[in-house]
């Protein structure tokens, strides 16, 4: 009975770990690709406004706001990136585990893994929610 609870438990942390695996390489690509389209809309305001004669404050005010966009689509990669990693250390020694199951410290390290990465998730899927949330709450 406890050998099935075990591997129940087992079977539930790998799809855990490969399901946010598989999310945030999901989410790192979405992200990637509008941080390209972003630098390519930067670039070509910068060349509009290096090649213009006078002042353009729309396109000026448009480059600004790339600017600021790509600094955060980077910010959010970084986080993203970070819970990968996570991910992917959780993975290995959950596997490492797996084989050497009577090794008390790989389980303890195990576990502290599945909830750092559990709580990066999280915290991720909080701060996107909210920065969602402010952008585009409805006003009266």
């Amino acid at each position: 009975m406890e050998n099935d609870m075990m591997t129940l438990a087992d079977n539930l942390a790998i799809a855990l770990i490969l399901g946010i695996l598989g999310i945030a390489i999901t989410v790192f690509t979405v992200i990637y690709s509008f941080m390209e389209s972003t630098k390519e809309r930067k670039k070509s305001l910068s060349d509009i406004i290096r090649n213009s004669a006078e002042a353009q404050p729309v396109l000026e005010s448009d480059l600004c706001f790339a600017r600021v966009r790509l600094k955060n689509l980077k910010k959010m990669n970084n986080f993203v990136v970070l819970i990968i990693v996570c991910d992917i250390l959780a993975f290995v020694v959950y596997s490492v585990r797996l084989v050497l199951h009577d090794v008390c410290w790989l389980k303890i390290t195990s576990i502290l893994f599945l909830v750092i990465l559990s709580a990066l998730s999280i915290v991720f899927l909080m701060g996107y929610l909210i920065q969602y949330y402010k952008r585009f709450k409805i006003e009266d």
